[in-house]
């Protein structure tokens, strides 16, 4: 069995200015994602899910070679409110803020 490593704490920080946010992928030493490893620059990202897309690809390769296994669990969301919601904007919402830990 291989020898796993320590997974990396990482983070979407911003940057840029309140006009033209942009984003950041730092570690806990305060080094940034170059787009190849960590160092005193990084890439600037226009989406804050496109840095955390990112990240998600970088912790996937730690597990290289590792089969992944996967739940498929049922989800119910309700809503309440006094105007109809489509359903592509309740999509949106939980897409924007939802976090799985």
């Amino acid at each position: 069995m291989a020898k796993s490593r320590a997974l990396p704490i990482l983070s979407v920080m911003g940057a840029g200015s309140q006009e033209f946010p942009r984003y950041l992928i730092s570690d806990t030493r305060d080094r940034l994602w170059t787009g190849h490893d960590f160092g005193p620059s990084g890439v600037l990202y226009a989406q804050h899910e496109a840095a955390a897309c990112e990240i998600h690809n970088i912790l996937k390769g730690h597990f290289e070679g590792v089969k992944p296994v996967r739940y498929v669990v049922p989800l119910a969301v309700e809503v309440f409110s006094h105007t109809s919601i489509h359903v592509a904007e309740v999509a949106r919402h939980l897409s924007r803020s939802s976090r799985l830990y």
